[in-house]
C-alpha cells in the first residue's frame, strides 16, 4: 500500500511537472531568444536545457514554477545568478525555522502589478526575508560561541555566577559596566586578568532592570560584580605549583561594582549566600589543581623528550668518545699542568662517570698541603633519575669525599642549546623569558634538527666545560705576589701566569718586545726613571699631555703581569717602579694565562 501511494504521488508530480513546463515554455522562450540569458556559463536560448539546468540546482522540485516565472517575468533579481542562490538559502534557512513564512508563493512573496496589465517578479521581499534570516543566523551562532566560552558556576534564585574564558564572552556578560575587562577591541586587560588568576562575574538577577538590554545602566551599581581571585605560582627547587590566595585578601583577591571601584571583599562576599560562595571556591580550587595537573603531565612530556635524546646520544656513542678524549687530550691542557698536571686518572663507559686528580690542589675549602690532590669526578647523560626540570646533559664535579665542587647545567637553557645547536636553533626564543612549556613546544617543532645533532658536537661541548671548571676553580688558590692583587701566581716550576683585571685587555707581553711600541717604551723609561708618572712619560717620551683614559689597559695589565708595580706620591699620583716579575719577563717565564681575564663569578666573591 506504502509502495502503491508513493507511486501516484511520483505520477501526480510528474503531471504537474508537465504542466508548469509547458505554461511557461512559451514564454520564457520569447524572452531568452529577445535576451538571450548567461545560464550555466553560457548564452542559452534552448527552453528544455534550461529546465534541465534549473532543476538540478533546486534543493525542492516545488520551487520549479516560482524560478521559471521569475525568468519569464523579468523585474528586479530576475536573472539565473541571482534567483537560484536565494531560493537554495531560501530553503536551508526555513529548514532550519529562521524564516516563519516557508510558503514561497503566499502573498508576502507575491508578484507585484508595474501596471494593471503588466506583473512583474519583484524579489525584494523574498531577499528581506533571506537577509533578516542570516542575520538571525548570525545572532544564534554568536550566541552559542559565547555560552561555549563560558562556565555558569552557580545559579540560584536571585544570582548568577558566571566564569567568562573569552574575551568576547566577558564583553557579553560584562555588558553595561566599566570595567577594562570588557573592553572591545582590546583584549589585553582579560588576557592579564586571566593569566593570574580566574575572573568570576556575580549577577544579581532581581536587580538587572528591562532597559538594561537597550544598553541603559541601572542606578544598582552591584547589580554586577566582577570578583578577580588570583593564584600564584611557586618554585621550590625543580618543582613548579600553583598555590591558592586567601579569598579575604585584598591584594590578591579583589571586587569590583559596574564602576569599576574597588569594594572590600569581607564587606561584600559574606552577606552573599554561602553556597554561592562555595561554589566559587570549588571552581578555584579545581582550576588550581586542574593547571598544577597540565604542569606535571608538561613534566613528563619533557622528560620523556629529552631522555629519548640521551639514549639516543648513548646509543651514538657519546660518552664512550668523550671518555677517550679526556684520556687523549686532557693531560696536554695547559691550564692542567698549570695546576700540576693529572695525578690519577679513571673513567667508566658503562657508569657514565670519570674521575682525575690533579697534584696541586686548587680549592679553598679543604687544608691545603703539598701531598693534597684535588679530586674531580663527573657525571653524565642521565643514568640517575632526573626530573624534568633538571638538566638532561649534565656534568657534576666533586672531590673526594664526593662534595659537590660544582654543578653546570651543560645544556638546557638557551645559551647552551645555542652553542650545540647554533644561534638559528634558538632564533624564536633567543629574547625574553622562555617556559618550560615553550621550550616543550619549542624542541618539539625542531624534533629533527634537536635529534640528529652530531655527537662530536656533544663531545667538544662537554670537554670544554671541564675544562673550563679546572680554569675557573683555579682561583680559589691564594695567588701569590707582591703586589698583585691575585692577577699574578708562579707555578710550582718557577713560571709566572697572569691575567688582567681589565677583560678588555688583549696585552700578552711576549719578551721580548718589539721595539718602539709603547709597551717597550714604557718599561724602559720606568727602568731608567723609576718613580716617573704616566705623565712625566708621556710629555718625555712623545711631548703630548697625559689625559685619562689613553692606553687605559696598558700600565694596568703591566702591572698585572707584575712587569711594573706602582706607589702612590704625595698627592696620590701613582709613581711606576720595575715589578717582581720583571727579572723573570726577560727570562721568557712570565705568560698570559690561558688568554682568560678573571672569572667573574670570582670577581664577585
Amino acid at each position: 500500500m506504502e509502495n502503491l501511494n508513493y507511486t501516484l504521488k511520483e505520477l501526480l508530480f510528474e503531471s504537474r511537472r508537465k504542466d508548469i513546463i509547458e505554461k511557461y515554455r512559451d514564454r520564457l522562450t520569447d524572452t531568452l531568444n529577445a535576451e538571450p540569458t548567461p545560464i550555466n556559463g553560457m548564452m542559452e536560448d534552448d527552453f528544455d536545457k534550461v529546465v534541465e539546468y534549473i532543476e538540478s540546482e533546486l534543493p525542492h522540485p516545488k520551487y520549479l514554477e516560482f524560478v521559471l516565472d521569475s525568468l519569464c517575468c523579468g523585474g528586479y533579481g530576475a536573472d539565473p545568478e541571482t534567483v537560484l542562490p536565494l531560493i537554495q538559502n531560501f530553503h536551508k534557512l526555513a529548514e532550519r525555522n529562521l524564516i516563519k513564512n516557508k510558503d514561497i508563493y503566499s502573498k508576502e512573496y507575491a508578484t507585484p502589478q508595474d501596471s494593471q496589465y503588466h506583473p512583474y517578479v519583484d524579489l525584494s521581499n523574498l531577499a528581506d526575508a533571506v537577509n533578516k534570516a542570516k542575520e538571525l543566523e548570525k545572532e544564534k551562532e554568536t550566541e552559542k560561541q559565547i555560552k561555549s566560552q563560558r562556565d555558569v558556576i552557580y545559579d540560584g534564585d536571585r544570582w548568577t555566577v558566571i566564569v567568562p574564558k573569552s574575551h568576547l564572552a566577558s564583553c557579553k556578560y560584562g555588558a553595561g559596566t566599566k570595567w577594562c575587562t570588557t573592553t572591545k577591541d582590546n583584549d589585553s586587560y582579560f588576557k592579564k586578568y586571566t593569566s593570574q588568576g580566574i575572573l568570576f562575574y556575580i549577577l544579581d538577577k532581581n536587580d538587572i532592570p528591562t532597559l538594561q538590554s537597550q544598553g541603559i545602566v541601572t542606578d544598582n551599581r552591584m547589580y554586577k560584580m566582577a570578583l578577580n581571585w588570583e593564584y600564584i605560582l611557586k618554585t621550590d627547587g625543580n618543582i613548579s605549583k600553583f598555590f591558592p590566595t586567601n579569598m579575604y585578601n585584598n591584594r590578591t583577591c579583589k571586587l569590583y561594582d559596574i564602576k569599576d571601584n574597588e569594594i572590600h571583599t569581607s564587606n561584600v562576599l559574606p552577606l552573599l549566600p554561602l553556597d554561592m560562595i562555595q561554589s566559587i571556591t570549588d571552581y578555584y580550587e579545581s582550576v588550581i589543581e586542574g593547571r598544577n595537573k597540565k604542569i606535571k603531565e608538561e613534566e613528563n612530556r619533557v622528560k620523556y623528550l629529552l631522555n629519548d635524546f640521551q639514549q639516543r646520544l648513548v646509543d651514538a656513542g657519546v660518552v664512550k668518545m668523550f671518555m677517550d678524549k679526556l684520556e687523549k687530550d686532557l693531560p696536554k691542557e695547559q691550564v692542567v699542568k698549570l695546576n700540576g698536571g693529572l695525578g690519577d686518572f679513571e673513567t667508566d663507559v658503562n657508569t657514565h662517570t670519570f674521575w682525575f686528580t690533579l697534584r696541586d690542589y686548587t680549592s679553598n675549602e679543604m687544608e691545603v698541603s703539598e701531598d693534597t690532590e684535588a679530586i674531580y669526578s663527573g657525571f653524565i647523560l642521565g643514568i640517575q633519575d632526573y626530573t624534568a626540570r633538571e638538566q638532561f646533559l649534565d656534568l657534576n664535579l666533586t672531590d673526594e669525599n664526593g662534595e659537590e665542587i660544582d654543578s653546570d647545567e651543560v645544556l638546557m637553557g638557551k645559551d647552551g642549546f645555542g652553542e650545540v645547536f647554533g644561534s638559528s636553533f634558538i632564533r624564536d626564543a633567543r629574547s625574553g623569558f622562555v617556559s618550560w612549556e615553550q621550550w616543550l613546544k619549542y624542541l618539539s617543532t625542531k624534533k629533527d634538527e634537536f635529534f640528529n645533532v652530531n655527537p662530536n658536537i656533544i663531545v667538544n661541548f662537554l670537554y670544554k666545560k671541564v675544562i673550563n671548571f679546572i680554569r675557573d676553580n683555579s682561583w680559589r688558590r691564594e695567588w701569590r705576589g707582591e703586589n698583585s692583587g691575585k692577577t699574578y701566581f708562579e707555578s710550582i716550576n718557577g713560571e709566572v701566569y697572569w691575567v688582567p683585571a681589565n677583560c678588555s685587555s688583549t696585552y700578552v707581553f711576549k719578551y721580548p718586545l718589539k721595539e718602539g711600541t709603547t709597551s717597550s717604551n714604557f718599561i724602559e723609561y720606568i727602568k731608567e726613571n723609576p718613580g716617573s708618572t704616566s705623565k712625566q712619560f708621556y710629555w718625555d717620551v712623545y711631548q703630548k699631555d697625559y689625559f685619562p683614559g689613553l692606553n687605559s689597559a696598558l700600565t694596568p695589565s703591566l702591572r698585572d703581569a707584575g712587569i711594573v708595580k706602582t706607589k702612590k706620591g704625595r698627592r696620590g699620583e701613582l709613581k711606576y717602579y720595575l715589578g717582581p716579575n720583571y727579572r723573570k719577563w726577560t727570562q721568557g717565564r712570565v705568560h698570559r694565562y690561558r688568554l682568560q681575564c678573571i672569572p667573574m663569578k670570582w670577581k664577585t666573591r
